[in-house]
């Protein structure tokens, strides 16, 4: 079942492939505003940058936020939709140093569930759980959650380029 939905500048079919919250591995999990991610008892990571008004969820991310000058209550991340994001490898390693060290769940979110969380999911996926995600992040994520995830070429290649770099450099402490 599809249903067109109406966003702004574009239509975009809203498909069963994903509603609700997904668990990938550990303790992270991935979802999208419209397709009914719930926020209750997650800590969030806003791809979306729009969403982040209001809630009170904890200083999880007290090294990250300070890396990207973001919020420690809710770690906004924004990426234009349909872009590769602009951080570097370090805000990635930083990230899922503090997504491990946390026992609570962590929930990946941009609008639609795809693009922008599909790219962050695999590559923290990838730095959390190598051995179970493989060589080959994008494959992974699409399998595990979702045949759309990760949407254009460019965060395909972004993706494989972190994962890549990941794989020279100290990982996690």
């Amino acid at each position: 079942m599809q249903q067109n939905l109406w966003n702004g500048s574009y239509n975009f079919a809203l498909q069963d492939c994903h509603i609700g919250n997904h668990h990938l591995v550990q303790n992270l999990w991935i979802g999208g505003w419209m397709r009914g991610a719930d926020l209750r008892g997650f800590h969030v990571i806003d791809l979306a940058g729009s969403q982040a008004g209001g809630y009170e969820i904890g200083g999880v991310f007290a090294e990250t936020a300070a890396l990207v000058g973001g919020s420690l209550s809710w770690l906004s991340l924004p990426i234009r939709d349909f872009a590769v994001p602009a951080y570097a490898l370090e805000v990635w390693l930083c990230l899922a140093r503090e997504i491990r060290q946390t026992d609570e769940p962590v929930l990946v979110v941009c609008d639609g569930g795809h693009g922008r969380s599909g790219t962050v999911a695999a590559i923290l996926a990838f730095l959390l759980a190598p051995d179970v995600v493989g060589h080959d992040p994008v494959t992974w994520i699409r399998r595990q959650y979702c045949p759309l995830a990760v949407e254009t070429d460019g965060q395909d290649e972004y993706v494989m380029r972190m994962s890549h770099d990941a794989t020279n450099c100290p990982l996690l402490d």
